[in-house]
């Protein structure tokens, strides 16, 4: 006899003696358990290895400059990052991590990864700026070109202006 069987006996047993109908509790009880066993089919579906998480999710977690809350940070990427908008998201967290270096922004002022990927901010106009190149949509699985000419001329204007400032 198993442990649901078990509980079910002694549930009825005390059901009987209170004047309720068996048969009404052993369906009760049937469902309550179904219930039970479903919430642990799906939290056990969710616990995945880094390995089996999409390669885009992989690359947009690696790019982005806080490590933490991963479950979450995925729960975001599948709600609110468009199939045909997951790889300028993943560039967009490197031009963020990027941005975040140039700044000296403390680990603590970095949001975590869902925060940023529930609020939209890979649309912020400050990333523009700390691009690599220009991300453009090519077809419908988001490939990219980037144009490194003009990423080396935007280089090479920053550093004019550094000279010029710091002199």
């Amino acid at each position: 006899m198993s442990e649901f069987d078990h509980t079910l006996t002694i549930i009825e047993e005390q059901a009987s003696s209170m004047g309720l109908d068996p048969d009404t509790v052993e369906v009760i009880w049937r469902f309550a358990v179904s219930i039970y066993m479903r919430s642990q089919t799906s939290a056990k579906k969710f616990r995945m290895d880094k390995a089996e998480l999409p390669k885009l999710f992989q690359e947009f977690y690696q790019n982005y400059p806080r490590k933490v809350g991963l479950k979450d940070a995925y729960r975001a990427w599948s709600s609110h990052v468009k199939p045909d908008e997951r790889h300028v998201v993943a560039q967009r967290a490197k031009a963020y991590s990027a941005m975040c270096d140039a700044e000296g922004k403390e680990t603590k002022y970095i949001p975590y990864p869902a925060r940023w990927l529930n609020q939209g901010r890979w649309n912020d106009d400050e990333l523009r700026s700390y691009e690599v190149g220009q991300v453009t949509q090519v077809d419908s699985a988001a490939q990219t070109k980037v144009d490194m000419s003009e990423a080396d001329e935007a280089l090479s204007e920053f550093d004019e202006i550094e000279r010029g400032i710091f002199k």
